[in-house]
């Protein structure tokens, strides 16, 4: 009963932030339609969005920092196009502190409730098979290293990660530490990029990205072969509870 009684409260989570998310996305674009519309059309209006934008004050910068919260919790949204806009809208220094301070309140809800739910919380938003190809972490003695390589290296599923850190035994403490900075060049990359394109630097942005992109799909790459290796090592556990 007790299980059963955390998969319903779970659920519910989910679906709370499911309807945040989308609240948002259907506010968005209804109210700022008609400025979306302005940028498509003239890109000279990059200037006066983020203007517009920071007009809004301390507002703006709260909205932002939501979506970038509520980003952690679904992994499978990029996190690069709202750290771009915190760029374009703030600059690189607050725009990266903006996106690393809502990445950690994300990451510190998502690990303390996958801590208070288990497995169930995690299941809930992340597929079974990535739960199963990092189960082997529970017993690494290096998980701090490995931890710290999957949020520094571009490219991979570091939000996913998130969860299943959480299952592992590292200390919340450390494992925020690590994870903040292991972020660090994503985000600032990103941020970086996004002040470039709003000052109109197109081409340096492009080559930016480019070199990152590059990066990424190496990282990728090391990715795959690390985890195919680890598949053969570390097997899924068949159990009964399918029964």
């Amino acid at each position: 009963m007790q299980k059963q009684s955390r998969k319903r409260l779970v659920t519910v989570i989910r679906w709370v932030l499911i309807a945040a998310m989308l609240g948002l996305v259907v506010y968005a674009v209804i109210r700022y339609a008609p400025y979306l519309k302005a940028f498509l059309n003239d890109p000279s209006t990059i200037t006066g969005l983020t203007d517009w934008m920071e007009s809004f004050g301390v507002l703006g910068i709260a909205v932002l920092l939501a979506i970038q919260v509520v980003q952690v919790f679904f992994a499978v949204i990029p996190s690069d196009p709202i750290e771009m806009a915190a760029g374009m809208c703030y600059g690189s220094l607050w725009g990266f502190l903006l996106c690393s301070a809502g990445v950690l309140l994300g990451t510190m809800g998502v690990f303390f409730l996958v801590r208070r739910y288990g497995e169930p919380f995690v299941e809930a938003f992340i597929e079974e098979k990535h739960i199963k190809k990092f189960r082997f972490l529970q017993n690494s003695r290096r998980l701090e290293l490995i931890a710290f390589l999957l949020y520094f290296i571009p490219g991979l599923p570091k939000d996913v990660f998130t969860y299943l850190a959480a299952l592992t035994p590292i200390k919340p403490s450390r494992f925020f530490v690590i994870s903040s900075i292991g972020r660090i060049p994503s985000i600032l990359v990103t941020v970086i990029g996004g002040e470039n394109l709003a000052k109109g630097n197109v081409v340096s942005t492009v080559v930016l990205f480019a070199i990152f992109g590059g990066i990424g799909t190496i990282g990728m790459i090391v990715y795959r072969i690390v985890t195919g290796r680890i598949d053969k090592k570390h097997p899924p556990e068949q159990t009964g509870d399918e029964d």
